[in-house]
């Protein structure tokens, strides 16, 4: 018989002790000793004793070896270990304001799909990275510890296999994961309008206006149905058809033959009827 464990703090460290308490609860009901539990699993009697002691969020492979050898179902244990981890993130300072992360129907820019990936990390208990390696791993996914800290830190842009890899490596079901992926499409689509907007038209002579004018409703037909970008889309093609506007001039080309009655500015001024 070992001996009796400390009493709990419940106070500041509600959930951290909630999981304790089911560590110990089914420690008790299989009558095992921490060294038979030790035995049985590749951890020693001492870090099972630390996990169950209530000071400390044990990792989550611990928490599902410790329900392995007890034999119960780690599913109830896994989500105490999730709010106990966001517990002490949000006590040192990195943490949300509720367990659940940001929506992926709400992600528009990569800056919020940044936001929204930290949340989901936040909220399934701040994996390792190198758990989250070897999770992507045994499913047939590829995530580098290194690629991982570098789009957690804002320092590299996620692509699309990293966004779907991730998020099931976070435990993110398949069917589920076609949401966060579609967010990135939204990102990345307003990513490359910014580029646009950013980088002047190139000329090669000619008709300009009327090219500019065909190019700019190809543009809106393309992203019409996604109403977060027409605002940014907008804003292209009136500092484009600027642009071409001076250009014109300085080519002789204000009046175009075939193109005397509109100007550029219809591919602006009517954009909404595009919509």
């Amino acid at each position: 018989m070992g001996r009796p464990q400390r009493k709990l703090d419940r106070g500041a460290w509600h959930h951290r002790a909630q999981l304790a308490l089911w560590l110990r609860e089914h420690k008790q009901r299989s009558g095992l000793t921490y060294r038979e539990m030790a035995q049985q699993a590749p951890f020693s009697a001492t870090v099972f004793s630390r996990a169950a002691s209530g000071r400390i969020v044990p990792t989550l492979e611990i928490v599902e070896a410790f329900a392995a050898v007890c034999r119960v179902d780690p599913t109830p244990g896994r989500e105490l270990w999730k709010r106990a981890r966001h517990e002490r993130a949000r006590a040192a300072g990195r943490g949300v304001n509720s367990p659940q992360p940001m929506r992926p129907e709400y992600i528009r820019d990569h800056a919020t799909l940044r936001l929204a990936l930290i949340e989901l990390h936040q909220a399934m208990g701040e994996l390792s990275l190198r758990e989250l390696e070897r999770r992507a791993q045994s499913s047939g996914d590829k995530l580098s510890r290194g690629t991982i800290h570098g789009v957690l830190k804002g320092r590299r842009v996620p692509t699309r296999r990293f966004v779907g890899s991730f998020v099931r490596a976070c435990g993110i079901p398949e069917s589920a994961a076609a949401v966060w992926l579609a967010g990135w499409d939204r990102a990345e689509r307003r990513r490359s309008l910014q580029t646009m907007a950013d980088k002047p038209p190139t000329f090669t002579g000619g008709n300009t206006a009327r090219s500019f004018r065909y190019d700019a409703q190809r543009l809106l037909e393309k992203y019409r149905k996604d109403g977060l970008h027409l605002d940014l889309m907008e804003e292209i093609l009136i500092r484009h058809v600027e642009e071409t506007r001076r250009r014109d001039i300085e080519l002789g080309e204000s009046r175009i033959p075939g193109n005397t009655h509109r100007s550029a500015s219809p591919a602006v001024s009517n954009m909404g009827d595009t919509e």
